[in-house]
């Protein structure tokens, strides 16, 4: 008896006090492929005390289940910074589970012009945000949603629709910023409330900041095609400082400049390189945006 007490003492006194199996989602930039995503899954893995890691290279996304007694997040994103990838805590939810806030209310489409100039079959975070923000705004409405292409707009009520499904009021609150929006029905609107039951691939609120992210990795990757065979293993580090500097312009203040994003180019090639990645810049369409 006395034996067994002393294990259980030595036991309470060697485990770390408040330790628990946690679960946190990681934004990952960096990723262009499914090797990056692997080679990153790898690294987690090795770390003392992670006991479970999914990747999802599209969503720039890792899903890392961990004992907080052995490991922390700042010790995976040392780990991907590592290979050469910038990563931050996103949420402590598990990957394609509802968020706990979800509302079950009644809801209606419409379809909505909010997809990315620069990247086919994206939404546009930058743009998004603050119309659903100012929808959100209306006592009547529960949630305002908006699917992975930015094509598609859900609206939770709190109570039944307005009349029309509140077509009126949604079409005010996209004239604000010059863009119009569309009631979905029949078939449409069947496929985008089957999609909706699950959430997966819908964004709400600042939820909508990872479709910029994932533009600004989209773009990053794009305008170091032209230069990335010569550059080798330094590859990486240029496109996290392109994919980190689009996403100051796609979320904060910062305007976009292409000068700016040669100056940082210039730490990495020469004036042919920059040549190369003007010509870049201009086949993704990113001088409008300079306009703006």
């Amino acid at each position: 008896m006395k034996i067994a007490a002393a294990c259980l003492v030595a036991l309470l006194l060697t485990a770390p006090a408040g330790a628990a199996v946690k679960t946190v989602r990681l934004s990952v930039s960096g990723w262009t492929c499914g090797s990056c995503a692997a080679a990153s899954r790898i690294a987690l893995k090795k770390l003392e005390g992670v006991e479970e890691v999914t990747t999802d290279a599209k969503k720039g996304e890792a899903v890392v289940r961990y004992d907080d007694g052995k490991v922390k997040p700042e010790q995976m994103a040392a780990a991907l910074k590592r290979l050469g990838y910038v990563a931050a805590v996103q949420s402590d939810r598990l990957a394609g589970s509802a968020p706990p806030t979800a509302a079950t209310g009644p809801a209606t489409f419409f379809e909505v012009p909010l997809g990315c100039r620069a990247v086919e079959k994206l939404g546009c975070g930058s743009l998004a945000m603050p119309i659903l923000a100012a929808l959100e705004r209306d006592p009547r409405v529960a949630e305002a949603w908006l699917d992975h292409e930015g094509t598609v707009l859900a609206i939770v009520w709190k109570g039944s629709p307005p009349t029309g499904g509140g077509l009126r009021d949604v079409e005010d609150a996209f004239q604000k910023s010059g863009l119009d929006a569309a009631l979905l029905s029949g078939t449409r609107d069947a496929a985008a409330r089957k999609s909706f039951a699950t959430r997966a691939r819908w964004y709400r609120g600042e939820d909508v900041a990872k479709l910029s992210r994932e533009e600004a990795r989209v773009l990053a990757a794009r305008l170091i095609k032209p230069v990335e065979g010569e550059l080798g293993p330094r590859a990486a580090a240029l496109r996290n400082e392109f994919t980190a500097a689009f996403e100051r312009c796609f979320l904060g203040t910062t305007p976009l400049v292409k000068e700016d994003f040669a100056k940082i180019a210039r730490k990495y090639v020469d004036e042919k390189g920059i040549e190369k990645m003007e010509a870049a810049w201009e086949g993704c369409g990113l001088e409008e945006f300079e306009e703006r």
